[in-house]
């Protein structure tokens, strides 16, 4: 936040593969809402090219704070992403404006909060989410990130009955393969897999800050036992 507040956080825009990205994203909010027993839906387009030039990091940075805003504040019912996307024709070169919508059932937000939704270090519905971690900075990241890529976010929200995220980047086609056609294509990579071999006397240490990443190690790692 202080790089974004100084000026100097850049974005960088690189080839990256949409379908990639999104696997990793559902796979984590999966092991997060199934913890606490919400429902986890998400509806991709698979028309949509895969190879796009921009900030991946960024994009995945925007799309985990909300999704992870979504399941921190719902306690029953289910979060859902959507994405989709419109073509377009930028300066001679194709472009597609990515739609990712985010929903959930959760605590909501009431019309007057709506209003400082994005200011720093702000905690919405205190007196509801005093026991829930956090700092106020998510959204104002979030918010402040998209700005920098030149998208524009939206929120709905109806208190006590959920909140809807949309938010709009524009991202640059490097390829007409499309989500569903680059997923085929690797998906035999995957499954050409076989482990081959075990190691149930093996001591591993894992460090890392985030609980998410430690969780998914242990995963990776139970096969091996």
């Amino acid at each position: 936040f202080s790089k974004i507040e100084s000026g100097k956080l850049k974005i960088v825009n690189e080839p990256y593969h949409l379908s990639e990205l999104l696997h990793e994203i559902t796979t984590m909010i999966r092991i997060r809402s199934d913890e606490k027993g919400l429902d986890f839906h998400y509806d991709i387009d698979d028309e949509l090219p895969d190879t796009l030039n921009g900030d991946e990091i960024r994009l995945k940075q925007i799309m985990i704070n909300i999704l992870n805003n979504a399941v921190k504040y719902t306690e029953r019912g289910q979060v859902k992403l959507e994405v989709t996307g419109e073509r377009e024709i930028l300066r001679d070169k194709p472009f597609l404006t990515l739609k990712i919508v985010v929903s959930d059932t959760g605590l909501g937000i009431s019309e007057d909060e709506l209003t400082s939704i994005y200011d720093s270090f702000e905690r919405l519905g205190e007196n509801k989410t005093h026991k829930i971690e956090g700092t106020g900075l998510g959204l104002a990241i979030t918010k402040n990130l998209i700005d920098l890529m030149g998208g524009s976010i939206d929120v709905k929200s109806k208190l006590n009955q959920g909140t809807t995220f949309c938010v709009k980047i524009s991202q640059e086609i490097m390829s007409e393969e499309t989500v569903s056609e680059y997923a085929q294509d690797h998906r035999g990579v995957e499954e050409a897999y076989t482990q081959k071999f075990t190691a149930p006397d093996v001591k591993i240490l894992a460090v890392d800050d985030n609980e998410m990443n430690l969780k998914v190690a242990m995963g990776l790692l139970e096969p091996l036992k």
